[in-house]
């Protein structure tokens, strides 16, 4: 489908995550196949007009909708494919998905994960390509680093198959050296692991006062912290939320977080849970079951 100025839906799809971006796109296309993806990104060469993937619209900076006025997005949502080698563990993944999708269709596909970040309406497609740092970076890396090929159409509209033993040098470019600037990513294969059999989950809360403890603190533990151990810090005008994920049991999930309270004191608030990973996941993400 396509949508244009003239359309009457062409305020709503040409907006991002970030509404003070107001960039006007010359049309928003929604391919559903790779050739679809191919023929507009040579209609858009043949004219001279610059291309914008888009896969969630979460891009801070507007780059989705281009990054100025004119640019053609190419959003690739209707890309939703998902299947799971169970011999080797790598997932086949459309790069429209949502990461809340993903999540819930790997641990239903046998207890499975790859390691993503925390929003469930980020869509793959920029998380992967951008880097994708998690609640599981420490022991499993980010999840470009789990990428172990992708389906993508190149500048000149050609579908090409992107790994590291096809257009290696392609391959090491998309994976964090800029994002959606080599193509259209249409589809991920991950290697996706099997998820542990117990994972902590640790939430505290600080008043602002807290701030510089709370940052010194949370420096210091990763400098000590083991694999088993990811934290991430969330600032606002509300407090600062420190999450912590430990894969293990609850008594050395908070042995392990013990040098940090020392140095921040009591916090506001703390909940603590042990459980499976995909519990742990709706914590994270805000999920509340399904898909």
């Amino acid at each position: 489908s396509l949508t244009t100025p003239s359309s009457s839906a062409y305020n709503t799809d040409r907006y991002g995550h970030n509404l003070i971006f107001e960039f006007k796109p010359t049309a928003i296309y929604h391919p559903a196949t790779n050739e679809d993806a191919a023929d507009a990104v040579q209609c858009a060469a043949a004219f001279n007009i610059s291309i914008a993937p888009r896969s969630g619209g979460h891009s801070f900076e507007g780059y989705c909708e281009g990054g100025k006025d004119g640019a053609l997005v190419i959003d690739v949502n209707k890309f939703q494919q998902f299947s799971l080698n169970p011999t080797t563990g790598i997932a086949t993944v459309g790069a429209g998905t949502r990461l809340g999708p993903i999540y819930s269709r790997l641990w239903r596909a046998g207890g499975y994960f790859v390691p993503a970040g925390v929003c469930p309406s980020v869509g793959v497609g920029g998380h992967a390509l951008g880097g994708g740092v998690g609640m599981l970076a420490r022991k499993y890396g980010m999840l470009t680093h789990n990428i172990v090929s992708v389906t993508l159409i190149d500048a000149q509209g050609t579908i090409r198959k992107v790994s590291a033993t096809s257009n290696p040098d392609l391959f090491w470019a998309l994976r964090g050296a800029g994002g959606g600037n080599f193509g259209v990513v249409t589809e991920f294969q991950f290697q996706a692991h099997k998820a542990p059999a117990v994972i902590t989950t640790m939430i505290y809360q600080y008043p602002l006062s807290h701030f510089p403890a709370v940052i010194d603190a949370f420096v210091a533990l990763g400098q000590i912290a083991t694999d088993d151990l990811t934290s991430l810090m969330f600032p606002s005008s509300r407090g600062i939320d420190l999450k912590v994920n430990y894969l293990g049991p609850k008594d050395a999930a908070l042995s392990a977080i013990g040098p940090l309270l020392e140095m921040t004191g009591p916090p506001a608030t703390m909940d603590v849970r042990e459980g499976t990973w995909y519990e742990a996941a709706t914590l994270w993400n805000w999920l509340r079951g399904g898909d």
